[in-house]
């Protein structure tokens, strides 16, 4: 999307709230949401329920919160799974931790079968 694009639209749904039409297409939940170019994603992972959140980053837009992702430890040959408990996007010169230094996910742990 434009950089532009959320005054955009939230300026074409103030003229279209004045004449009593509504929708969803307006919404900041929809438009705002999703990569952008030039941005990288950061997820802040727990290893257990009371634990410390630390940052890991992906290409894997399809991650949510509350999400499981394998996400390499210590020495890089050591993997767990962690929950996902939040989702962000930076530009490089915005990012919470230097790019060299953030650990990528490995891959997003599938759902188990039913039972399991």
């Amino acid at each position: 999307m434009p950089k532009e694009w959320n005054e955009l639209i939230d300026d074409l749904g103030t003229l279209i709230y004045t004449f009593g039409w509504f929708g969803s297409l307006f919404s900041k939940n929809i438009y705002g949401k999703g990569l952008m170019d030039d941005e990288y994603i950061y997820l802040s992972v727990v290893f257990n329920d009371y634990g410390k959140e630390y940052y890991y980053r992906t290409d894997d837009d399809s991650i949510c919160v509350g999400d499981y992702v394998i996400v390499p430890v210590i020495d890089y040959e050591t993997k767990r799974t962690v929950r996902v408990v939040k989702k962000e996007y930076f530009k490089e010169k915005d990012v919470p931790m230097p790019l060299d230094m953030v650990k990528t996910v490995i891959s997003k742990k599938e759902p188990s079968g039913r039972g399991s």
